[in-house]
């Protein structure tokens, strides 16, 4: 039997270990803003800070662009007997507890906060927030056109969805003008090559739309099409002293699938060349679709000719080249030690060449809005007959002056049994379209290839009536059509 005192003091230490033990099973954390107990083997149980409720969540929208109502949508299993709702922190309205949406009216456009507070009788028991911008309704149809593709202005035209305070047009961005509210289109000037990107923005309150506006690129305008010709022509000269003249004349055009077309063409440069061993200029003067220009001059160089033409220095009057024009005509002298004596034809070019002249290189050049344009150049073959020879025209068998498809059906009675309908016997030359020497098979093909303007060119002369710069035996006494034949 144990003594008293051994009793308790092993009741003692029994109540001091129970004792340790608790208190190392039981921790406090004052550092947090809540508490929280833990019994012996229980789970932590979280609640809200002191003051705050617990939150769910808010939507806003807008279903109309043009309505400036914003909606409000929430959804929470707390159960309340009320709501409140307010706007920047100032009470917007007070809803019945079944309440789950709310549409605000008037709010003012720029970023609106609201709050939806829970109530059960006095107590505040949940709460949402949300914060929505409300932008005017953005401009509509917006279309960037660049009328002229000659020139960097763009033109803005868009539909006002709302009435605003005022128009913003920003460039790659930035802000290039500000227009009355009412406005509904501009111009935009000096619109640099590249990137294109305009935007449209309406303000309404200080607040911007949502902007909208086109992008793409504005290219450098193709180059305008112009044309140089030097114009096919027939001249004479004496066989006995070799001396002749002829005129050449040079004409303009412009391509009808340039952009803007007509263009304004305020002056042009010429220079051409010629083979010196069989003509010499002596005189370049204006063309007849040239009207009394401010400027014309020229220089008669040893290989060449050049021209400088100004339709008007003040610019108020300028030549329309929407249909071909003669812009100078030149006359040339034979060199006689080569034809004297000739009794055929010499045929010769007269072409361009850029770089002509003697106080600094000339290029063939038109001058279109201030700017200089490289026209395409062609350059015709010119044919000197001797005096004497029969005037006909190749290809006109019929002798009505001019070449058909009669003429393709005379050509092919010619070359058939049928000669009661073959051509006039006063020019069977007619008939040698490609002058071999020969009426045959190949004369058939040169003269549809001519109506269709496809194959070889019939030979001289063609477009005008002439001497054979060739004879042969086939015989030309008279052409009815031709004068002097």
């Amino acid at each position: 039997m144990l003594h008293g005192r051994t009793l308790l003091a092993i009741g003692c230490a029994c109540l001091l270990a129970l004792i340790c033990r608790a208190h190392l099973e039981v921790r406090w954390t004052p550092e947090v803003s809540w508490a929280q107990t833990l019994p012996l083997g229980g789970v932590k149980k979280k609640s809200l800070p002191a003051g705050r409720v617990p939150p769910f969540p808010v939507t806003a929208s807008q279903i109309e662009p043009t309505d400036t109502a914003v909606d409000l949508a929430w959804t929470t299993q707390t159960s309340v007997t009320r709501w409140t709702i307010l706007r920047d922190g100032n009470l917007l309205t007070e809803l019945p507890a079944s309440a789950r949406v709310h549409t605000d009216l008037e709010p003012d456009f720029g970023v609106r906060k609201y709050t939806v507070v829970g109530w059960r009788e006095a107590e505040r028991v949940c709460e949402g927030r949300c914060s929505y911008t409300l932008r005017p309704a953005p401009v509509a149809t917006v279309f960037c056109t660049q009328l002229d593709p000659t020139i960097a202005t763009v033109v803005i035209e868009w539909r006002n969805a709302m009435v605003y305070d005022e128009i913003r047009v920003f460039r790659r961005g930035i802000l290039e003008e500000t227009l009355p509210g009412d406005f509904q289109s501009t111009v935009s000037i000096g619109v640099p090559m590249g990137k294109l990107e305009l935007g449209i923005v309406g303000v309404i309150e200080g607040v911007e739309s949502t902007r909208v506006g086109c992008r793409g690129s504005l290219r450098d305008a193709p180059e305008l099409g112009f044309s140089l010709k030097t114009v096919a022509t027939v001249g004479r000269f004496d066989p006995a002293t070799g001396a002749g003249t002829i005129r050449v004349g040079v004409t303009a055009s412009e391509d009808p699938s340039n952009p803007g077309f007509p263009h304004d063409v305020q002056g042009l440069q010429l220079a051409t060349d010629y083979n010196p061993k069989i003509l010499t200029p002596i005189s370049i003067e204006p063309g007849a679709g040239l009207s009394s220009p401010d400027f014309f001059d020229g220089q008669l160089l040893p290989d060449g000719l050049t021209v400088g033409m100004v339709m008007d220095f003040h610019g108020q009057v300028t030549l329309d080249l929407s249909s071909e024009k003669e812009v100078a005509i030149a006359t040339y002298e034979t060199v006689i030690e080569e034809l004297v004596g000739s009794t055929t034809g010499v045929t010769t070019r007269i072409g361009f060449r850029n770089g002509l002249g003697t106080g600094g290189p000339i290029d063939n050049i038109i001058v279109v809005d201030g700017k200089s344009v490289r026209p395409t150049l062609t350059e015709a073959m010119i044919t000197i007959f001797p005096e004497g020879g029969v005037n006909f025209r190749r290809g006109d068998l019929e002798g009505d002056g001019m070449v058909d498809f009669d003429d393709v059906g005379f050509l092919v009675a010619t070359l058939s049994a049928f000669a009661e309908i073959a051509p006039l016997d006063d020019c069977l030359d007619a008939s040698d379209l490609n002058d071999d020497g020969a009426i045959d098979l190949a004369d058939l093909f040169t003269l549809v290839g001519a109506m269709f303007e496809a194959g070889p060119v019939p030979a001289v002369p063609f477009d005008t009536c002439a001497p054979d710069p060739t004879p042969d035996e086939i015989p030309c006494a008279r052409a009815p059509a031709c004068p002097g034949s």
